[in-house]
């Protein structure tokens, strides 16, 4: 199938080994280096870089990898020694093997010389499988706000935002815990803004917080948990002191940017013919805003591919299976096909394919990058009878998919940037 073709050659693309031939390796030369990798893609990150320390005669002294259940190629050395730390625990909401991966970290941090370089793999879902609370604050409570700002769709910087205040080690707390002299921190944007501060809650970069800020996203977001952390935020110095005999560099080498542009490139290749447009925002909307900025852009449009890359946010109120790129596809899917809302004829329904994954193979709490839908699949929707509006009002999108066999299955991919979706017309 076409779609998994250009799942494949878009990976390639925007893999971390890719990223790091744009690193000047001179700063890292005659160093003794200590390598930390943090998310989802930690242990991808980890093997590309001991290639590339392999390939520049780098010295890599100690290792500590911190990632997600299951996120390791299956060539990658878990042999746990003294120096060399594996662990894995939950995303999106920690559980108490993140609360052991913040030990862990501490504890490798604690044991570093301070004339060594500390060189930190920072990637998506870095905030919730590590993590080390003030002792201000209870593990169960932080556990109940992060599931109240999931399902109440809060958008990736205010979610980071609140982490920043309820921890030890984020918003710069690394520096703080860290002996060495020198940082220097490498990370995979999935952060609309690029901003550093926000990538797995800033562990190598403080930004002062705006308690009044934090009260407003509390009140918008946090239902059981709000009278907790507004008394917390009343009886807590939220500063961090930072250690300022420590240099620390941080470095983007991936991001939503170079998501797009290979993006492009990748359609350019499989569709040679078609007019490529992307929707400008690179930034997580609400999914409405996002249905409408395709109806609008798909318009009079015939061989056209309007497409977009970033994070959509969706209020889930039902218990279906599912994740927002697939339910991205079932809304589009019923508006485009079902509903025909473009009056088009049988011939321009054809050609309509849809399709939406997220990079890390990852769609919310299910084994599911994403999902495709072309007009074959739709009819083969109405053969089974499957109800739309049932299936998008329960928020089942995934086994709408499942049932006309068009989920996306890529398993953990070692990428964390954003999603990316298209509408071919």
């Amino acid at each position: 199938m076409q779609v998994i073709k250009i799942i494949e050659d878009l990976l390639s693309e925007i893999k971390f080994d890719s990223c790091l031939k744009s690193i000047d390796s001179k700063i890292f030369e005659n160093r003794v280096i200590n390598l930390l990798a943090i998310g989802k893609s930690a242990a991808y990150d980890t093997q590309a870089l001991q290639n590339f320390a392999k390939e520049k005669s780098l010295k890599i002294n100690k290792t500590c990898v911190i990632t997600k259940y299951n996120h390791a190629p299956s060539n990658f050395n878990k042999n746990i020694s003294d120096s060399f730390i594996y662990h894995e625990a939950a995303h999106p909401v920690p559980n108490l093997d993140s609360l052991k991966s913040g030990k862990l970290v501490k504890d490798f941090l604690d044991n570093l010389d301070k004339d060594e370089l500390l060189l930190v793999l920072l990637s998506r879902g870095g905030s919730s499988v590590l993590v080390l609370p003030k002792e201000e604050i209870s593990f169960k409570l932080k556990q109940e706000i992060t599931n109240e700002l999931l399902k109440n769709a809060a958008k990736i910087n205010d979610i980071n935002l609140i982490r920043k205040s309820l921890s030890q080690i984020k918003n710069g707390g690394l520096i703080k815990l860290s002996n060495t002299k020198e940082i220097v921190c490498l990370a995979s944007s999935d952060i609309p803004d690029n901003d550093f501060a926000s990538i797995a809650s800033g562990v190598t970069c403080y930004q002062e917080l705006d308690k009044a800020y934090l009260r407003d996203l509390a009140k918008k977001y946090l239902n059981k948990s709000q009278e907790e952390y507004l008394n917390f935020l009343d009886t807590t110095d939220l500063k961090v002191n930072l250690n300022q005999n420590t240099n620390t560099k941080n470095i983007i080498v991936n991001d939503a940017i170079n998501l797009k542009n290979k993006a492009k490139k990748v359609l350019t290749k499989y569709y040679p013919e078609k007019n490529i447009e992307f929707i400008d925002e690179i930034e997580d909307y609400d999914i409405e805003i996002c249905k409408e900025n395709y109806l609008s852009s798909l318009k009079n449009k015939k061989d056209h591919i309007i497409a977009s890359v970033g994070e959509i946010t969706l209020k889930v109120t039902k218990h279906g299976k599912g994740g927002r790129n697939t339910h991205f596809v079932l809304l589009m899917s019923k508006l485009l096909f079902k509903d025909n809302i473009l009056n088009l004829i049988e011939d321009e329904l054809k050609r309509i394919k849809i399709f939406s994954f997220g990079t890390d193979g990852n769609d919310g709490p299910t084994d599911a990058a994403g999902a495709y839908i072309d007009f074959n699949l739709y009819k083969k929707a109405l053969e089974k009878n499957l109800d739309f509006e049932l299936y998008l009002n329960n928020f089942d999108s995934y086994n709408f998919f499942k049932e006309i066999d068009s989920l996306i299955l890529t398993g953990a991919t070692g990428i964390n940037l954003m999603d990316f979706r298209y509408i071919k017309v």
